[in-house]
């Protein structure tokens, strides 16, 4: 089975978006509370099953980091000159990066 048709459960899909969009960690984190959703990660959980194009493999892993790019590329920052920057060049582009690796792993282990 090729690795674009790996399903993802509702669960791993919000370990594989937590993972993404990282929280900033309070200095009193206890390691015993779960951190809370980052609002990117929410977004982004969402939006999986609705972004332009997810049509052709709804439910994949392929979707899902799908999500992460066309959040980073079209929907967070300020301005689409923010964005574009962002998403080559800075933040937005290892996001990116770690993403297609994080969906790798998760698409491997299914």
């Amino acid at each position: 089975m090729q690795r674009a048709a790996k399903r993802y459960e509702a669960q791993s899909l919000d370990r594989y978006f937590r993972q993404v969009f990282k929280p900033v960690i309070p200095r009193r984190y206890r390691p015993d509370h779960k951190l809370p959703l980052t609002r990117n990660a929410a977004r982004a959980i969402d939006m999986v099953e609705r972004q332009p194009g997810h049509d052709p493999a709804p439910g994949t892993w392929w979707n899902a980091f799908n999500a992460v790019t066309y959040l980073t590329d079209h929907e967070i920052g300020r301005s689409a000159e923010t964005r574009l920057v962002t998403a080559w060049y800075g933040p937005g582009n290892a996001r990116k990066v770690r993403a297609l690796k994080l969906a790798l792993a998760f698409a491997r282990a299914a």
